[in-house]
């Protein structure tokens, strides 16, 4: 009876560290495929705008932003903060809704954003608030509770995370200053199991990217992480923890992991993706480019890259919704366009279609626009 019930435990045992084995991914990429930047299209990026709409974001003092430093559209509501760890939720039409939480060493407040993130209907907000500790707020802005980030990730102490990323098969993070040996991590909901991709060489950097960048996204169960120190997007299927697809951006002065650990990470000596949105199988965004701020769009269907040229409301988008994709105005730009001329020959504009659906799109707040305002989210559609 003994033998039977000890044979049992080790049979049990060995489930268990089965299982646990099978339910972390192999870290072997899928598809592993090298982009090479080339030449700058001969023509803009805008070309393939259409459908213009403006969002005033309202004006009052409850609600006025010291400049946008996230942006995250939701069925909800329009999320915004900014650099003073502001969080305020707008209606689409951006009327003011409610402030998220508040700054504060109180259990219900938060301390610092680091990031933030939503779930996919904008219901619930989690705020990165000092790298180990979410704070978890309702669409209403009321406290839910915290929610600790404290794993076993490795042998050292636990430094806490980069990013976080609502996703429907828990919450992923990432370590971007490499002082674990994974690049991204998923808990979970209601577990403390945590799930492991892609093996990286640990030996923290101590540069950081600047906070407006938004490394993780998430679209039709794929998550997209841009991981600066490679130039490497990582493409990851939520249904199958084996099927991660890497895209190594190529130039001869393309920043590396090794220059990354040498130099201060925004510096512009080298060409570095620096924003871009993830949806319908796309990537748009824009990076530095031989010197130049530049405009890219990435095709993961054939894997191809195109670049454009900057111009003033290109590519530096900030979230994609439901078919439109948003972009952060500054009133001052918008009122020196509604100076324009648009039907005047002479203007640089005249034969752009974009601007004058722009200022189309703008007839309504025509004598309203002031510098004073707050800031304006352009909705526009594009072109497959």
């Amino acid at each position: 009876m003994k033998q039977n019930i000890k044979i049992y435990l080790i049979t049990c045992l060995l489930c268990c560290v089965m299982f646990s084995c099978d339910n972390q991914p192999k870290n072997q990429l899928s598809k592993d495929i090298e982009i090479q930047l080339g030449d700058e299209e001969n023509r803009r990026f805008s070309d393939d705008y259409y459908d213009f709409e403006i969002i005033p974001l309202e004006t009052k003092k409850e609600c006025m932003l010291s400049d946008c430093q996230r942006v995250i559209v939701t069925d909800a509501g329009i999320y915004v903060s900014d650099s003073e760890n502001n969080i305020y939720l707008f209606n689409h039409d951006g009327s003011f809704k409610c402030r998220i939480g508040a700054i504060g060493h109180a259990n219900n407040e938060y301390v610092d954003v680091f990031d933030l993130s939503t779930t996919i209907n904008g219901d619930t907000v989690a705020v990165l608030s000092d790298l180990k500790t979410l704070k978890m707020y309702n669409s209403e802005g009321k406290f839910i509770g915290p929610q600790s980030l404290v794993f076993d990730v490795s042998d050292d102490e636990m430094f806490g995370w980069d990013n976080i990323l609502f996703t429907p098969n828990g919450m992923m993070m990432n370590n971007y200053h490499r002082v674990y040996d994974k690049l991204l991590y998923l808990l979970e909901p209601n577990s403390s199991s945590i799930i492991k991709f892609i093996d990286v060489d640990k030996g923290v950097i101590r540069s950081s990217p600047d906070r407006s960048f938004v490394p993780l996204q998430y679209d039709n169960n794929l998550v997209c992480y841009y991981d600066q120190l490679s130039s490497s997007f990582y493409i990851l299927n939520l249904n199958d923890y084996n099927d991660i697809k890497s895209y190594a951006l190529k130039s001869d002065n393309i920043l590396t992991e090794e220059k990354a650990r040498k130099i201060d990470l925004m510096s512009d000596d080298y060409d570095c993706v620096d924003s871009y949105v993830f949806a319908d199988s796309m990537i748009v965004g824009g990076m530095r480019y031989k010197g130049y701020s530049s405009e890219f769009r990435f095709d993961l269907r054939d894997n191809s890259m195109k670049l454009f040229s900057y111009e003033d409301f290109g590519a530096h988008f900030v979230d994609y919704h439901k078919g439109y994709y948003y972009k952060v105005l500054h009133p001052d730009f918008l009122a020196d366009i509604m100076k324009v001329d648009i039907n005047d020959q002479s203007t640089p504009y005249y034969k752009i279609d974009q601007y004058k659906m722009l200022h189309k799109a703008l007839e309504p707040y025509k004598d309203k626009i002031s510098e004073k305002d707050n800031y304006y989210l352009l909705k526009v559609k594009m072109k497959k």
